[in-house]
């Protein structure tokens, strides 16, 4: 069993119904199923606008990514749901452009979304709530279906992923 977040690797934080996540690790398959779990949470609470906030954030894998298109799809069912990306940096903006996610998800490219928000957040963040840690099969399930999202938002991620998607789903236990 993979240990639980450490209380600095994501932070969130409130304003009315936005819900603020800033991301204080490399975005990777470690912390995807909590964020995901997170965000399914506050959803179900009837907050609906998020904003990730990867000023923090080093770099993204692939399920990290792909955990991001589908909360963004999530979210874009639901009415006024939105999720919005800030200080996302070069690395990470070039990432996101590479696998498409650019034209699914509002990425602030020059700092000017979210600005008075970004000041008022700054100092107010805190640990998330405790959220169980992903077993083997949780961890399985969120890397198959971040890349599914990943491959039904841009079809040229389709050969990028195909093997990646054939080996997750040959190794579901029966």
């Amino acid at each position: 069993m993979k240990p639980a977040l450490a209380p600095s690797t994501i932070m969130i934080g409130f304003l009315g119904q936005l819900v603020w996540i800033r991301i204080g690790c490399k975005g990777s398959v470690d912390c995807s199923h909590e964020l995901r779990q997170f965000i399914e949470l506050m959803v179900t609470e009837g907050r609906h606008k998020m904003v990730i906030d990867l000023d923090s954030c080093p770099g993204m894998d692939s399920t990290f990514m792909g955990t991001l298109a589908g909360i963004s799809l999530r979210l874009r069912q639901v009415p006024g749901g939105s999720l919005d990306i800030v200080n996302a940096g070069e690395r990470n903006l070039q990432s996101l452009r590479e696998l498409g996610l650019d034209h699914i998800l509002n990425v602030d490219c020059n700092g000017s979304l979210w600005a008075k928000e970004r000041q008022m957040m700054g100092e107010s963040l805190q640990e998330p709530l405790p959220l169980a840690p992903a077993d083997e099969q949780s961890r399985r399930v969120t890397m198959t279906e971040a890349h599914e999202a990943l491959c039904q938002v841009n079809r040229e991620n389709i050969p990028r992923f195909r093997d990646v998607l054939e080996l997750l789903r040959e190794s579901r236990p029966e």
